[in-house]
């Protein structure tokens, strides 16, 4: 070896043996080159060696890479291009809120409306094809329909003219108390084959 270095110093890189040249590189490659080179001096190849494509390989392997615990995830903020509509959920208070001190004109408070109390009607089948809404709480609009046929009478009480197609048809009443309330039933009538009707 200390030959070979001896050789090196005394001549000129391109007059030694392509085999000593492969040599040198591969001992300055391995060894970390500083303290090879600093004995050699510099190294100027004329002409310059051909690129290494040798794979390298290292032992003991590296250990892993591990993410620091420190670095937080970039949130890149979304632009909409219409902007969606704002979200409007409607809020029900019971008990009601207290109106705001001085902040409205009296007019104001008078036209908003109280909480609506919760209020039940029933549809009763009566005789034949008579049918009547019951509720406990006096004084409300009656408004009836119905998906066939034809109701005759108004109010509390109606009656039912069914269709000559058999089938299903749905009766219904709302009961109207205005401010105070709104209450609604329906029911399922059936026309059989034979033209009678029974409940569903």
């Amino acid at each position: 070896m200390n030959y070979a270095l001896e050789e090196v110093n005394m001549a000129p890189w391109n007059k030694l043996p392509k085999d000593l040249q492969k040599a040198i590189l591969a001992m300055i490659i391995l060894y970390g080159g500083a303290s090879v080179s600093c004995r050699l001096g510099p190294v100027i190849c004329d002409p310059p060696p051909p690129p290494s494509v040798t794979p390298m390989i290292f032992d003991p392997p590296p250990p892993p890479m591990t993410p620091t615990p420190t670095a937080k995830p970039t949130v890149t903020p979304m632009i909409c291009d219409p902007a969606p509509p704002p979200s409007i959920t409607p809020m029900i208070c019971d008990p009601a809120p207290p109106p705001p001190s001085g902040g409205g004109s009296r007019l104001e408070l008078e036209d908003r409306l109280p909480l609506a109390e919760i209020r039940t009607v029933g549809i009763v089948w009566g005789d034949g094809l008579t049918f009547g809404a019951e509720t406990p709480w006096p004084g409300a609009r009656y408004r009836w329909s119905v998906s066939g046929g034809t109701l005759a009478g108004s109010g509390e009480g109606v009656i039912w003219q069914p269709p000559a197609e058999p089938g299903r048809y749905l009766l219904q009443v709302v009961a109207d108390w205005g401010q105070a309330g709104l209450a609604v039933d329906a029911l399922v009538l059936a026309v059989e084959e034979d033209g009678s009707v029974i409940i569903c």
